[in-house]
């Protein structure tokens, strides 16, 4: 079928928000301290880097060549008004508001219409420069990357399932559930490190 139209849509790669926000703070207790005290206490700098990005889209294929055209092994199924249910990655898209369509036709759902989790996280560190001599200095660094330990969610399983009526289910399959974590998804990690600088 050469309907481009029906190929009108968000691209694969899609991220419609990004924010991104820095910061690099001197804190500023001690700045008075002498001697050992002074040493340890003061010039210590706090960084943190906070982003979120809205997930990208994904279209739902129907696991068959219903619409009989050559070449293709998976095309998208009909869409209708689903039954209303509640968003959680057990049940990410309403499977219910897809139904198989007639053998020979065309599915009605559009490219790209439904969108994976957004993924956002928080890395904090402190670091802290120690005078050996005038020239080398021994740098502290503590670093907390995802310290909120806040998930990232892939994209569900986009291959439909039908019941005997045609229309979409979860029974005997994952369909629209998550059960893996975005690509770039990394636990909470917490590293210490020293730093020679000559």
């Amino acid at each position: 079928m050469n309907n481009f139209s029906r190929d009108y849509g968000p691209s694969d790669y899609l991220v419609k928000d990004r924010f991104t926000a820095t910061a690099n703070y001197e804190l500023p207790f001690g700045k008075n301290l002498k001697g050992a005290a002074g040493v340890v206490g003061k010039g210590w700098q706090f960084n943190g880097v906070y982003a979120f990005a809205t997930g990208q889209p994904f279209t739902v294929l129907s696991g068959a060549n219903t619409q009989g055209s050559f070449g293709v092994t998976s095309d998208r199924p009909s869409v209708q008004p689903g039954s209303g249910f509640r968003q959680s990655i057990n049940e990410w898209i309403d499977v219910t508001q897809f139904v198989k369509q007639p053998f020979g036709t065309v599915g009605n759902e559009g490219h790209n219409d439904f969108t994976m989790p957004h993924n956002m996280r928080l890395d904090l560190s402190v670091f802290k420069d120690f005078r050996i001599r005038e020239s080398m200095t021994l740098q502290f660094r503590a670093e907390g990357f995802n310290v909120a330990n806040t998930p990232s969610f892939g994209m569900p399983n986009t291959t439909a399932t039908f019941n005997s009526s045609g229309v979409g289910t979860q029974v005997g399959s994952t369909f629209g559930k998550i059960t893996t974590t975005n690509a770039f998804y990394t636990p909470r990690d917490i590293q210490f490190a020293l730093k020679l600088i000559f």
